[in-house]
């Protein structure tokens, strides 16, 4: 509360007059965009608000319509090439109005036939829209080019040695065999990440290795949000010890 009225409440209200937020919506004028509904001693009062993040994303800062200023931490996200965009969106017959962090994640998205290169430009804040269901508070989105995008940058950085470049099965610490390809996408609420191997065995023909790991994530009662992994592996032509020797290595690259 000491954010919104960092001088107590204004007068004609006593300075201990209890004050109590009842809701928040978003608005759409040319300096405001945060209605907050409020009482000061049982009375009802409107306190329009701009929120904005700072140039480098790290706060967010409030300014009211009385002209109180406030700044709160908001360093949230990590990993990012460069800073997010805070934008305001309308709703519509379905969809809530939202106040929206749009990031771009540092990933190196070149196909995993090439090379490995910088980050590439993507997204135009001009285009969000709300996917935002109507009587919900917050929702994440990931685009659905963007799972390409994370399998890409795991094959040119965790799968990938350093040394020569080379995509070393299980690790370039214990090589014993290559990595042929990762894919990733969207199922049912669940994340599928698939990766394929092959180990070489001296007579025998080479061994085809897949492990699929299926990412949950889910909400916990205190608002957390949570994953949970399932694994399904497929080890052809290879030894149960092998299995046992893989499969560490494989959840360690992930």
């Amino acid at each position: 509360m000491e954010k919104l009225l960092p001088d107590g409440p204004p007068p004609p209200f006593p300075p201990d007059a209890p004050v109590v937020i009842t809701g928040a919506s978003i608005i759409f004028e040319e300096e405001f965009n945060l209605l907050i509904s409020l009482t000061i001693a049982g009375i009802p009062i409107d306190q329009k608000a701009l929120v904005a993040l700072s140039p480098d994303g790290s706060e967010l800062n409030i300014t009211t319509e009385s002209g109180n200023e406030s700044t709160i931490p908001f360093k949230v996200l990590n990993g990012l090439a460069e800073p997010p965009e805070f934008v305001t969106i309308p709703g519509d017959a379905e969809h809530e109005p939202v106040m929206a962090l749009l990031a771009n994640l540092d990933l190196i998205t070149n196909p995993q036939s090439e090379d490995p290169g910088d980050f590439i430009d993507r997204g135009d804040a001009a285009n969000a829209q709300s996917f935002l269901p109507l009587g919900q508070h917050i929702a994440i989105g990931v685009g659905k080019e963007t799972y390409e995008r994370f399998a890409n940058n795991l094959w040119h950085t965790d799968l990938r040695a350093d040394d020569d470049g080379s995509h070393p099965l299980p690790s370039a610490d214990d090589r014993q065999g290559h990595w042929n390809r990762v894919r990733m996408l969207p199922e049912n609420g669940r994340i599928r990440v698939i990766l394929e191997g092959v180990r070489p065995i001296d007579i025998l023909p080479d061994a085809d290795i897949t492990i699929t790991v299926l990412i949950t994530p889910s909400v916990s009662a205190e608002g957390k949000l949570n994953f949970t992994m399932d694994f399904d592996t497929d080890v052809d032509m290879v030894c149960w010890e092998m299995f046992l020797h893989l499969l560490p290595g494989a959840l360690l690259v992930l």
